[in-house]
């Protein structure tokens, strides 16, 4: 099945997209953008996933990066850019202006912060910490400075004590397969590539208020184009046991990249 990548610009907040002082304003609307299309649509399709991203066509702009499988929307009559455009016109118009407000007070994220990293080249582990810090300190702003080095640690803990309870059946419970996964994205976006088949295991097991975070597998290894981690997850089993002893963890882009081997 071939991959798809469109670019998504909902046409009710072009104003906020096109003008750079509102590029703030934007983003925060996008990511709410993001996890309204993934509710709204997820009894329809499990295919695509959703991103804000930095364009650069006719000046420099955020907007919704698309990836897809080309089935089963993707026919002449209706592709699923135009079935993901509709959907978030239709929720810009539809949903009450309170919706958002909550989601922007509650997200605690720095929004001028977040366009940067996206409007400089989109550090895709920054955007997942920053994500993750949210879901485990909603009333807690995020420090990239001061937190760093103490929330690295904290995820460690974090993570080690709800992996050694779910050991036992006695210890299953939501909370501590929440605390795994979601520790287990935060490892993740500091280079922690073991924390990779937790992830695997768990994301269609917790709340889907988190289930998104898991997107993360899609942006940070540099998978084959037409690689659906968990559309195929058993070729992306395969090709993380053949490839991840020649991975390192570049915090520069955020992302794991090929050792380059020097041959004298």
């Amino acid at each position: 099945m071939n991959r798809g990548y469109r670019i998504i610009e909902p046409i009710l907040i072009n104003s906020m997209i096109v003008d750079k002082k509102y590029h703030a304003y934007a983003v925060s609307v996008l990511f709410w953008l993001v996890e309204a299309i993934y509710k709204a649509l997820e009894d329809q399709i499990d295919t695509f996933d959703l991103e804000v991203i930095k364009v650069e066509y006719m000046g420099v702009y955020p907007a919704l990066g698309l990836q897809y499988e080309s089935m089963p929307y993707e026919a002449p009559n209706y592709p699923l850019e135009k079935l993901i455009e509709e959907t978030a016109n239709r929720l810009l118009s539809e949903k009450p202006i309170s919706e958002l407000i909550k989601y922007i007070a509650a997200s605690v994220v720095d929004w001028n912060e977040m366009t940067a990293w996206i409007m400089t080249g989109h550090h895709v582990a920054s955007t997942y910490r920053i994500n993750v810090w949210d879901k485990f300190y909603p009333y807690h702003p995020f420090d990239y400075a001061v937190d760093q080095a103490e929330f690295r640690l904290t995820l460690e803990n974090i993570y080690a004590e709800a992996k050694e309870k779910l050991k036992s059946t006695d210890n299953e419970s939501a909370r501590n397969r929440k605390y795994l996964y979601l520790s287990a994205i935060g490892l993740l976006a500091y280079g922690f590539i073991n924390t990779v088949p937790d992830i695997i295991e768990n994301h269609s097991l917790v709340d889907k208020d988190y289930n998104w975070l898991a997107s993360i597998l899609n942006f940070i290894f540099p998978i084959p184009k037409g690689m659906n981690i968990f559309n195929d997850p058993d070729d992306f089993k395969r090709w993380m046991q053949e490839n991840s002893a020649n991975l390192y963890y570049k915090e520069s882009a955020g992302k794991f990249a090929f050792i380059q081997h020097s041959y004298a």
